[in-house]
């Protein structure tokens, strides 16, 4: 996922009609952060952040070219698909990695962990043969003879103890009792798969400008939008925009801007080597709070025209992201056995 510049994205991406990119913050911080901050210090001290980090979301409408927000549907990947916007926001506070994996208890018993292992040596990904199946039941028959006696002797025990108002002796007591044994119950946990993850970003927005404020509402305007379903017809619902997420650096110098990482670049840096999101995504939820810091207060212009409303003097916006696929080892660059196949980080 390397890009190169505002607009286009990825390697191989094409851009929609509607292409467009929004960036906030769009200037790098002073060491005081506002225009007449800046003006109080003096020139030869103004120097801006070399560096950024921004938190880009490149959003992709599935009804475009071969666009699917399906991963088994169409071929498609990212360096084909058509991008519809960017719009890359900075880090937000909290940035946070986690994976689940889903294991399921499975309590075989001794018939059933003799029946596995008659069969797992024998068992190929097509399963048993007829013959294979047929000594693989003598064998399990044969391993189940001592577990039935003890059951049918625990049985017979409760029919006597009922009269009595007893019972409620298994075999596995009936063997503890008589043997000092127990029969090993054959536990395991076995692996289900991953767990989809969830992708949440708060985001604060303090516009300082007129400009500031149509970026602000741009943005909200386009996540709003982008996870709304459309209208066809009367019977049917479109499928709302899938989405992509990566980090990437803006990179300044005297003479130009640079996002890293470049175009067909695979080497990244720590951050961008950890925090990764290689499967698309899905808008689950949005929120925007216009009062985040108790009661609502609105901007004013300094011209003092108060006819026109220029919105909270803050936004807090929250997004959450669900993941649309499972992530495996390949998903990382790596082969099934788990050796590096991408260079990351060089």
């Amino acid at each position: 996922m390397a890009v190169g510049n505002w607009s286009q994205p990825y390697k191989d991406a094409t851009s929609g009609s509607g292409m467009e990119t929004l960036v906030f913050p769009r200037s790098k911080p002073y060491g005081a952060n506002s225009t007449s901050s800046q003006d109080s210090i003096s020139k030869d001290k103004r120097k801006g952040t070399e560096v950024v980090d921004y938190l880009k979301i490149t959003i992709y409408d599935p009804k475009e070219g071969a666009n699917s927000s399906y991963n088994y549907i169409k071929e498609n990947h990212v360096n084909t698909d058509t991008v519809k916007k960017s719009i890359y926001l900075y880090l937000p506070n909290k940035l946070r990695e986690g994976y689940q994996a889903k294991y399921n208890g499975v309590k075989l018993g001794p018939l059933g962990g003799e029946a596995l292992s008659g069969v797992a040596g024998q068992m190929g990904e097509g399963g048993l043969d007829a013959d294979s199946l047929k000594e693989s039941i003598k064998d399990i028959a044969e391993a189940a003879i001592p577990t039935a006696g003890f059951n049918l002797g625990a049985n017979a025990i409760n029919e006597v103890l009922k009269r009595a108002g007893g019972g409620g002796v298994t075999g596995q007591n009936l063997a503890a009792l008589a043997t000092g044994k127990v029969f090993n119950p054959y536990e395991e946990t076995v692996f289900q798969g991953m767990e989809f993850r969830d992708h949440k970003f708060d985001f604060m927005f303090a516009p300082k400008n007129q400009s500031d404020v149509e970026t602000i509402v741009d943005i909200i305007e386009t996540f709003r939008v982008s996870m709304l379903p459309g209208r066809d017809g009367d019977h049917w619902l479109t499928i709302p925009d899938y989405f992509r997420v990566e980090i990437v650096r803006l990179v300044s110098n005297e003479e130009e801007e640079t996002l890293y990482p470049t175009t067909g670049a695979v080497t990244k840096g720590v951050l961008q080597k950890i925090m990764q999101f290689p499967s698309k995504m899905i808008l689950a939820n949005m929120d925007v709070d216009l009062a985040p810091y108790g009661p609502y207060a609105s901007l004013k212009t300094l011209d003092g025209d108060d006819t026109y409303d220029f919105g909270p003097v803050a936004y807090r916006m929250s997004l959450s992201f669900k993941e649309t696929s499972l992530l495996t080892r390949e998903s990382y660059g790596y082969d099934p056995k788990g050796n590096k196949t991408t260079t990351y980080g060089g």
